[in-house]
């Protein structure tokens, strides 16, 4: 998409202004799933004894004590993006702020299998935004922007929802495999509108929609020594079977000329890479436990409107502990890596992309009172790293920062 919007409008309005979603690609930790697996940084593999083992690890499930509804988690996430002299030498922001409802799971006993639905919001980007910038220079001599106005608005969403089954194969050995639907729905929109020093105006419109549906199968197997140890593997993957992208691109330069790029809309479907983790968890004595969680990303590339993104291998790794404070009470914390699968950003003309490695932690406090748990948590990520997102090929700084509050309940029965 980048490349051919370099083509097809002019050099002021593609110069001034990021022509990109505010869709993260090339993350795959922007949120944490789940009650106790969220507050644990979402280091789950291992243990996924509850709802959201559903999601992480099914074979979790088998150990879950009792039938279990679980409604977190409802959480406020914020997300900031700063490009350091990205207009015209000038820093810019872009911010995404929502209220995300990620997990809702229940389980049952039925014989020997344990059985469950749950439902998970992973990605979710809300952005409505409006800036207006001066005196922007534009690389040419005499001639600058006295006046820029930018309105841009995406939703961008990741919905997975399905049933999941796990069974004990053997003594302390249990399998699982949880079947989601995907869906993703993206709709981004972005004007611009420039004033220029010699009394001309130019104007930009992009509009891209898209709608993808698929399936990701999640198979998990734990091993483990009940109050001690256990080990667990997970392997998943996104497979696109169906999607649909609509672009428009609309420009009308300062000699009042209008021009229109309406390509066909797009069936390519994108290639999601495998996850694969491999998860430990240790109980120190029966009130302290740490877990450990290592997950690797195939690399992988799509097409979109003849625009090729490539996508690097990465290994992001996770770390909690979990600490009864009193019989009712529990403190969790965790820390974790969302690492890029960018590759490295060589300023080449076109090339358009982010390079952040991101660092975080999460930090809750559980209450339990008879059947019923609430947990009141949040976690923290930021990072630095650089970014090619205008027509000039120049590499310029960013920051990435986020953090996210949320309040969980479950209830056993």
């Amino acid at each position: 998409m980048k490349r051919i919007c370099a083509a097809g409008v002019s050099f002021i309005a593609f110069l001034l202004f990021p022509v990109l979603g505010f869709g993260d690609d090339s993350h795959y930790t922007n949120i944490l799933v789940g009650d106790r697996a969220g507050a644990l940084a979402g280091a789950y593999t291992a243990l996924s004894d509850d709802p959201a083992g559903m999601y992480y690890n099914p074979a979790g499930i088998v150990y879950a004590s009792e039938n279990s509804l679980s409604l977190s988690v409802n959480g406020y996430t914020s997300t900031s993006k700063e490009y350091k002299g990205a207009i015209g030498g000038k820093d810019w922001s872009r911010k995404s702020s929502g209220i995300v409802p990620n997990f809702f799971g229940m389980l049952h006993t039925w014989g020997k299998i344990k059985m469950g639905l749950s439902y998970a919001i992973p990605d979710q980007i809300t952005e409505n935004q409006y800036d207006t910038l001066f005196n922007i220079p534009t690389g040419t001599p005499g001639l600058s922007v006295t006046k820029f106005m930018i309105n841009h608005k995406t939703e961008d969403k990741t919905y997975n929802f399905g049933p999941s089954f796990a069974v004990e194969v053997a003594s302390r050995l249990s399998v699982g495999v949880t079947l989601y639907v995907h869906y993703r729905y993206m709709d981004y929109i972005s004007n611009q509108m420039a004033w220029l020093s010699n009394d001309q105006t130019n104007w930009f419109n992009q509009y891209m929609n898209m709608e993808e549906w698929g399936v990701r199968p999640i198979l998990g197997l734990i091993w483990r020594q009940p109050s001690k140890f256990s080990v667990g593997f997970a392997v998943s993957r996104v497979f696109a079977l169906r999607s649909e992208s609509r672009l428009q691109m609309t420009e009308k330069d300062a000699n009042d000329k209008t021009t229109i790029f309406n390509p066909p809309n797009s069936s390519d479907t994108r290639d999601y890479p495998y996850k694969i983790s491999l998860g430990a968890a240790y109980y120190l004595n029966p009130d302290l436990l740490i877990t450990a969680d290592i997950t690797y990303y195939t690399p992988t590339d799509y097409t979109l409107f003849g625009s090729k993104r490539s996508f690097e291998a990465v290994i992001n790794g996770a770390l909690g502990s979990e600490y009864r404070m009193t019989k009712d009470l529990a403190l969790r914390a965790g820390l974790y890596s969302n690492r890029s699968s960018t590759p490295e950003i060589k300023g080449v003309k076109g090339e358009n992309g982010e390079k952040v490695d991101g660092y975080g932690g999460s930090l809750a406090l559980c209450y339990v009172a008879g059947k019923t748990s609430i947990s009141l948590g949040g976690s923290y990520s930021l990072g630095d790293g650089k970014a090619n997102i205008t027509a000039d090929p120049a590499i310029i700084d960013m920051a990435y920062r986020n953090w996210t509050l949320f309040i969980s309940s479950t209830y056993f029965f």
